[in-house]
């Protein structure tokens, strides 16, 4: 069962990475971490939701859940499978979802299971005692504990306000009582930094986009090859 916030100590790891929205694009995540180095016994990975849907290996994705080394929060696609097996297909379906279809019933709710036992919310402690908070798509208050407190799942997993608010050029979308956030959902041409907010999914689940990873940390980017 999913949960709002969950807190991760994680500032014994070497390095935290986090990765936009990788949309069953398993190989091109295989690659990415290959690139970065990613060692699965000192390092760790979280995803900033929608693992799953568009891409042609959503199953292996759905592996990495359950991994000692990895942690995603849920998104709108995750959202979208539950929907699924509850009776609206539909928009699961026209969304990239239609894989889940081809699975038996009891995979399709085993799949469904370990995709919403996650947290919209996580916050981490990292290797440089960074505490970076990670959510799929938006935030409605603007600190932490609020969120945490009254929490908004439809903003966390749906909202584009504060995509929308960055055209305006002195909007500072900075969350105070956390030192970093980042965010997905909003495909972006390259990553965006404003405050201390971080948009990082690129657009993987489309043609024309890709996969970019990043170490919490020291903001490095790793970014797929297009």
């Amino acid at each position: 069962m999913p949960t709002i916030y969950e807190f991760l100590d994680l500032s014994h790891k070497r390095f935290v990475y986090a990765v936009g929205d990788i949309h069953g694009r398993f190989n091109a995540l295989d690659v990415l971490l290959e690139k970065a180095k990613f060692d699965k016994e000192q390092d760790f990975l979280i995803s900033v939701g929608d693992l799953v849907d568009r891409g042609d290996a959503n199953h292996r994705c759905v592996e990495y859940i359950g991994k000692p080394w990895f942690k995603h929060v849920i998104g709108n696609h995750e959202e979208m499978t539950l929907g699924h097996i509850q009776g609206d297909s539909y928009i699961h379906t026209i969304n990239g979802g239609g894989w889940l279809t081809k699975l038996p019933i009891e995979e399709q709710e085993y799949t469904v299971e370990q995709l919403m036992n996650s947290s919209y919310l996580l916050e981490v402690k990292t290797p440089k005692n960074n505490l970076c908070g990670f959510v799929h798509a938006d935030l409605k208050w603007g600190t932490w504990q609020e969120n945490i407190e009254t929490p908004d799942i439809k903003t966390f997993t749906w909202s584009r306000e504060g995509v929308r608010a960055l055209r305006q050029p002195f909007f500072d979308p900075t969350i105070k009582g956390i030192d970093k956030v980042f965010f997905g959902h909003n495909a972006m041409y390259s990553p965006v930094k404003r405050g201390n907010c971080y948009w990082i999914d690129t657009g993987s689940g489309f043609a024309d986009g890709y996969l970019t990873l990043i170490n919490v940390d020291t903001d490095t980017y790793t970014k797929e090859t297009i």
